[in-house]
């Protein structure tokens, strides 16, 4: 009896270890999630009559949302961009170019810095009197001078190309690190042969790290709809006239400046479901690599 009370106390010991974690998982983010959905059916803060869908049909009606969700997913360019850069630079550092632990270095250092920090600098240099512009004048291509973040038509690009700036390290050192363990032979066998660098790009590099390629891709959506708001924040506060406004920042207007927090609560749940779905798609992509 005692050996059996024993056996079953150490059959539910890692359950108990559990237990305070779950407790704080669930105090700070289940009890948080409940009162969103309890939110974003209800009328608001002044009238708490339930709902139902409403404030999802208001949402799903609103211009400015759908410019939100439609920013969110030109932002993805940012997938095949990062994947591309990040294939060259890996490719050349695997290659041992003379000086490429210093590339490497300087590479990588962009993704250790401060969103907040870089994009004050960011927002400095891509002003109309900015260091960019300036350096264009001093090199006689006024002709290429632009309002980077003040042009409707250039500021979600200038976006974007900071976020490559940020992104391409992690990326980079990623693919590096798996390229590592490809054997050489392999590449050495291909080059006797007579194998082109493209050859061996499209025919041995991309093989080997194809599942990496669909992890990293992954990452990067979840990025482009989930981690963008400090960017936009710092970068151009959503303007010009709403033109880079992203999902997180739809959210952050509606509840912190017109603080009706039951339009952001219904918004937040869509990204919450979109988030979850990227979750689950990134667990089953990283099973397989594991696989």
């Amino acid at each position: 009896m005692v050996n059996h009370s024993k056996k079953s106390i150490n059959q539910y010991a890692g359950y108990i270890y559990l237990l305070p974690g779950l407790a704080w998982i669930f105090f700070v983010f289940a009890i948080p999630i409940i009162q969103l959905i309890g939110m974003s059916i209800r009328q608001g803060p002044v009238g708490q009559e339930i709902l139902g869908f409403d404030n999802f049909i208001f949402t799903f009606r609103d211009p400015l949302f759908i410019k939100a969700i439609t920013n969110n997913i030109k932002l993805l360019v940012i997938v095949p961009i990062l994947i591309i850069l990040s294939l060259i630079f890996s490719t050349f550092l695997y290659e041992r170019i003379k000086g490429w632990q210093i590339y490497q270095t300087i590479i990588f250092i962009p993704v250790i810095l401060a969103v907040a920090a870089m994009g004050i600098v960011f927002s400095q240099i891509l002003q109309l009197k900015g260091l960019l512009n300036e350096t264009l004048r001093v090199l006689r291509l006024n002709f290429l001078i632009q309002d980077w973040l003040g042009n409707q038509g250039l500021a979600l690009g200038s976006v974007v190309g900071v976020i490559v700036w940020k992104e391409l390290g992690f990326g980079t050192i990623l693919f590096l690190a798996r390229l590592m363990s490809v054997d050489k032979e392999l590449y050495e066998a291909a080059r006797i042969d007579g194998a082109s660098g493209f050859q061996l790009m499209i025919h041995i590099t991309i093989p080997q790290l194809i599942h990496i390629i669909e992890f990293y891709a992954v990452l990067l959506i979840v990025t482009a709809f989930s981690f963008v708001f400090d960017y936009i924040l710092i970068l151009t506060n959503g303007g010009p006239n709403n033109q880079t406004i992203v999902g997180e920042f739809f959210v952050y207007k509606y509840g912190f400046i017109y603080n009706r927090f039951n339009i952001a609560s219904s918004v937040a749940i869509v990204y919450l479901l979109v988030g979850i779905v990227l979750m689950i798609l990134r667990y089953q992509i990283v099973k397989r690599i594991d696989s």
